[in-house]
């Protein structure tokens, strides 16, 4: 499905995780499928949900 890696905003300098899908499944889900995911993640607020940054 994706692969999520710990990386580091350094604007901010904080930890934060990146998302990336694999080619085969965002050519077949499509963009709005997962930005509908993003929207929807966005949306949450719980201490153990992460905070979606653009």
């Amino acid at each position: 499905m994706a692969t999520v890696y710990l990386a580091r905003d350094l604007r901010h300098d904080r930890p934060v995780a990146l998302k990336v899908l694999h080619p085969e499944l965002a050519a077949t889900m499509g963009p709005e499928r997962f930005q509908r995911e993003i929207r929807f993640a966005a949306r949450l607020q719980h201490p153990h949900i992460l905070t979606v940054l653009d």
